[in-house]
C-alpha cells in the first residue's frame, strides 16, 4: 500500500508541474538559473533518501518528512516577511 500511495503521489506531481509549465510558457520562458538551482539543490535530498530507504522506522520517516515541511513553511513566511 505504501508504495502505491508513494507512485500516485509521484504521478500527480508530474502531471500538475507539467501542466503549470505549459500553462506558464506562453507568457513568460523559465529562467534556467532558477531551473538549475532547483535541480541541484534536489540532488542532496534524493542521494539522503537513498541512503536513508530501508533504514528508518514508519515513524521516524513521518517524523523526518514533518521536520522537513515545518522548515519550509517557516522559511516560505520568513521570505514573505522580509
Amino acid at each position: 500500500m505504501p508504495s502505491r500511495a508513494v507512485g500516485t503521489n509521484l504521478a500527480v506531481g508530474v502531471l500538475v508541474g507539467a501542466a503549470g509549465l505549459v500553462g506558464h510558457l506562453p507568457s513568460a520562458a523559465p529562467d534556467l538559473r532558477l531551473v538549475l538551482l532547483g535541480s541541484a539543490a534536489s540532488v542532496p535530498g534524493a542521494l539522503l533518501g537513498a541512503r536513508l530507504t530501508g533504514r528508518l522506522s514508519e515513524q521516524q520517516l513521518v517524523r523526518a518528512i514533518g521536520v522537513a515541511l515545518v522548515v519550509a513553511g517557516l522559511a516560505a513566511a520568513a521570505q514573505a516577511v522580509l
